[in-house]
């Protein structure tokens, strides 16, 4: 079975595919690494034009995005699989603990996080840069 696909957009052209091991050619990111990377994208340029806008002078913001299985057992005894998405935001520079605060705030901001909104599996981590 071949599971790459070709995604257009308006202006670029994005390959998606599974791994070998799961019957892929391994030609792009995964559908969930897609997902990932736009939310770790869309975090870093909100982060940015927040600095831009305020005059924040950071050296560099990294943004990762891990996502995990979690199985839940509802009152009823029921099996409920959802995906925690935690973002880890690690901002360099000299940039003192309560601007990285507010940073972490403006962070929930992106649109991406905020389709994210309704999902209750989400939450953001400051990654400690010791």
């Amino acid at each position: 079975m071949d599971y790459t696909q070709d995604l257009l957009t308006p202006r670029h052209h994005l390959v998606a595919d599974e791994p070998i091991p799961l019957g892929g050619n391994d030609l792009g990111p995964t559908p969930f690494e897609l997902l990932q990377a736009s939310l770790a994208s869309c975090t870093v340029i909100t982060l940015r034009m927040y600095c831009e806008h305020k005059a924040i002078s950071v050296d560099n913001i990294l943004v990762s995005v891990e996502r995990e299985k979690v199985t839940q057992t509802s009152d009823n005894n029921k099996k409920q699989a959802s995906n925690l998405f935690t973002i880890k935001i690690d901002i360099q520079g000299d940039v003192d603990e309560k601007t990285k605060k507010r940073m972490l705030k403006i962070a929930a901001r992106c649109p991406v996080h905020q389709a994210f909104k309704t999902t209750p599996q989400f939450k953001i981590t400051l990654k400690d840069e010791n």
